[in-house]
């Protein structure tokens, strides 16, 4: 019986072991790819990257006629929107960006000099290097409050405004109104992690979509190499 204690005693301090190894290692970006190793694996022909203040935004600016901007969603990138570009891209000029923090773009790092820069500024700096001075603006769900924001800052420079599932504030869904599995590994890459998995990433679009059949397994592995947990510390203006 005391030998049996011993082993069990031992079993469970290795597995204690390994699980605070895992947890240091995935919270000391171990297992995380650099911005240049995610710059050297996603990037397609069209990535342009271009410096502002302290950032290096990966934008994509394709195809001709009138200029619309395209700004995706919290926990997307510029490739939300592939299936409309490539449809109609011989119709529209079409300007896509990762914003801050997320796809292939650098995350912006709090100090002085960044105090005053918001996302709308850095859009509006990105447009006017592009020289484009009259637009339609597409967003949807975070990315249509950073373009509701734009259009109120800017208004001489917006020509429609297309929202889509978008609040007008910043929306905070309570952990406990979530599915359980949602729940559980928000706990386990959130809390305790500060990395979010492939689990993660398969228990959310199998929220999001409901049919876990329509998922890819690349889309999955691209998801857990480019989106940690914190994206950025920019933000959008206080008041209007």
């Amino acid at each position: 019986m005391a030998r049996q204690r011993r082993i069990l005693f031992l079993v469970f301090g290795v597995v204690v072991f390994v699980g605070i190894s895992t947890i240091f290692l995935f919270r000391s970006n171990a297992f995380r790819l650099t911005l240049d190793d995610l710059r050297s694996k996603y990037a397609t022909t069209g990535s342009q990257y271009v410096d502002i203040e302290d950032l290096s935004i990966h934008m994509r600016d394709e195809g001709s006629g009138s200029a619309v901007l395209l700004l995706h969603g919290s926990l997307g990138s510029l490739r939300t929107w592939d299936a409309m570009v490539n449809k109609l891209s011989d119709r529209f000029r079409f300007i896509r960006l990762d914003l801050p923090g997320y796809g292939l773009s650098s995350t912006a790092v709090p100090n002085n000099e960044m105090e005053n820069v918001t996302l709308t500024s850095i859009i509006r700096e990105l447009l006017a290097r592009l020289n484009v001075n009259k637009l339609s603006i597409v967003g949807t769900s975070f990315g249509g409050s950073v373009g509701f924001w734009l259009a109120s800052e800017y208004p001489e420079i917006v020509d429609r405004l297309i929202l889509i599932n978008t609040p007008t504030q910043p929306v905070s869904i309570p952990r406990s109104e979530r599915p359980l599995p949602v729940r559980l590994q928000m706990l386990l890459c959130d809390d305790l992690l500060e990395m979010r998995t492939v689990a993660f990433w398969r228990a959310y679009y199998s929220y999001l979509w409901g049919d876990p059949g329509r998922i890819e397994q690349s889309l999955i592995n691209k998801k857990y190499d480019m989106s940690p947990v914190s994206y950025t510390h920019l933000t959008l203006p206080t008041k209007a």
